[in-house]
This record gives C-alpha cells, sequence and structure tokens, in this order.
C-alpha cells in the first residue's frame, strides 16, 4: 500500500498524487490519500475534480497529525532534510515507512522505495512519474461537465490556428509577505520576452492570458498580437482555466504549479512551452537546486 499526503493548492495536490500513482502502479498495489494537510482550512481538496483512480481517504491518527502540526510549526529540522526514513507508524498489520523530501532536487532514490510507504513531500519534477505518463494523463481527465463560461472560452481558444496561454501569478503571491520572499517576482520584461520568442515561428499567434488579477495584467501587459483576458470562472470553477490551459498550441506558465500542470496537460505534440528560468528567491540546502522542476525540453527565459 502507498500513503501520500494531500496539501497545498491544486498544483501541488497533482504532484502529490503523481508520484503516489507512479509507485502504487509499480508494485501493483493501491494508493490512499492522506487529507490530514487540508485540516486548516486554507485549501481544499482539489482532486476530486479529476476521475482518478484511487479515491479512498486515509486516517492517519493523533499520533501523525500532531506530526505534521510540528512540521508546520517548526518547520523540517536538519535532521529529518538530510534522512528520508523519519518514523514508522503501524497501521493494521503492517508497519508504514514515513518518507520525508529532502529537498526541491529530484531524488532517485524515491523511485526505489518498497512498498508500503508514507509520502510527505511535494515532488516537484515530472521524472517521478515520466515511467507512467500515459496512464497519469487519463487519471487527470476532467470529472465534470465545464461551466458555461468555460464553454465559450473553449470555443474561441479552438477557432485559433495557434492559440497560446499566459499565465500570472498574482494574489498570495504579492499580498503575502512569506510567499513575497520565497518565490521569484517576474517582471513584465519575463512575459515580454517569452512573447517575443514565441512570435518568431507563430507571427499570428493570439494570446490568453489568465490570471488571478485579470485587472491588473489588463493595465501591465499590453501585446501586439490580439489578446484575450480570460475571465468568468469564480471560485468554484477556477481550475477551469487549467483546462482552458490545456487547449492551447503553446503555453507560457509562471512559477506556479496550476500552470505548470496546464502546460503539461497539453496533448499537443508540438508544443512549445516557455518557463522562468527562476522560480524561488531563497538559495539554501532546500533549494538547492531548480533545474528539475522544468521538463527538460520548455525553454527558460
Amino acid at each position: 500500500m502507498i500513503v501520500t499526503k494531500i496539501t497545498g493548492g491544486m498544483g501541488n495536490q497533482m504532484f502529490m498524487y503523481a508520484l503516489g500513482f507512479a509507485l502504487a502502479e509499480k508494485h501493483h498495489t493501491k494508493m490512499l490519500l492522506d487529507l490530514s494537510g487540508l485540516t486548516n482550512g486554507e485549501r481544499i481538496y482539489a482532486m476530486d475534480k479529476f476521475k482518478i483512480t484511487y479515491k479512498e481517504i486515509w486516517n492517519p491518527g493523533r499520533v501523525l497529525q500532531l506530526y505534521y502540526q510540528f512540521i508546520r510549526k517548526f518547520g523540517l529540522c536538519e535532521v529529518q532534510k538530510k534522512i528520508a526514513v523519519i518514523l514508522r507508524h503501524f497501521i493494521g498489520n503492517r508497519s508504514l515507512i514515513l518518507i520525508a523530501e529532502k529537498s526541491i532536487s529530484f531524488d532517485t532514490d524515491i523511485l526505489l522505495l518498497p512498498d508500503n510507504v508514507l509520502l510527505d513531500g511535494y515532488w516537484m519534477t515530472s521524472k517521478y512519474f515520466s515511467s507512467v505518463e500515459e496512464k497519469l494523463r487519463k487519471e487527470f481527465r476532467w470529472r465534470y461537465e465545464v461551466s458555461q463560461n468555460t464553454k465559450y472560452w473553449e470555443k474561441i481558444i479552438r477557432s485559433c490556428e495557434c492559440a497560446v496561454s499566459l499565465h500570472v501569478r498574482r494574489g498570495d503571491y504579492v499580498s503575502n509577505n512569506e510567499n513575497k520572499s520565497l518565490y521569484c517576482q517576474l517582471g513584465n520584461e519575463y512575459y515580454y520576452a517569452a512573447v517575443d520568442f514565441l512570435k518568431k515561428n507563430n507571427k499570428s499567434m493570439v494570446l490568453f492570458v489568465f490570471s488571478n488579477d485579470v485587472n491588473w495584467c489588463k493595465e501591465n501587459l499590453q501585446f501586439s498580437n490580439m489578446t484575450y483576458y480570460v475571465s468568468g470562472n469564480d471560485e468554484q470553477h477556477g481550475h477551469e482555466d487549467m483546462y482552458l490551459m490545456s487547449l492551447c498550441t503553446h503555453n507560457i506558465v509562471a512559477n506556479s504549479t496550476f500552470s505548470w500542470w496546464g502546460a503539461w496537460l497539453n496533448s499537443n505534440s508540438d508544443k512549445t512551452v516557455v518557463c522562468p528560468k527562476k522560480y524561488y528567491n531563497v538559495q539554501n540546502s532546500w533549494f538547492d537546486s531548480e533545474e528539475d522542476i522544468w521538463p527538460s525540453d520548455w525553454i527558460k527565459i
């Protein structure tokens, strides 16, 4: 049995599910989802938007809930950064080994893990699930019919010979001081450079700007190409923006797991994805390398 801890926003949850899925497929076993990391109410469970195979929820019990609370409050200690195996938690007649992520870099040892593990980490690289890529794309098919607003934008996107999604992440990246210092703040120059790069081979491309601050984008980002500023999806349908991104010919992503998945789910075999060179502002052992976050064929600017 594989247990994977689910926390964070939709993009984060998808990475967590993806690694758990890859290991479950490898060991021909089932996966359970640990939702104890969502109990603070800041984030909601988002995987129910997809036609996922593994839906069973695991209750870790009070011991691990207290452990997670400790981690959220104090962060991972130096010992936990250096070793992956943290503790064993007995469930039924099995012992689960708790595996804590050591850094954002790809760890080849994770793919060698045995059965009966509990995964605690963000696992933000496609290298963890490259062996099950096609199966995972089927896992991330949308479960519900999209809204009328999304159907409206879908029709426009599909009518374009070359539609390009451009994602601007603001919101908590700007308003939250902790996030503001953690994540690289992408300037207008990044988006203009990304558009100029794609224009070399796509003169008639049409831009579709996605953001949690569309008004700011309208005031601060103007392009010579025809541009649509996608709007109308409320919180209940915000995830449908990811679906719309995946329909575009090419993608310009932010340092955000949300647009990362929008681009990854794009099934266009000739797609070009442009991403920022810098994801984080922080320099320490946890953030020792950002190279693994982006697929090797994505263009870094």
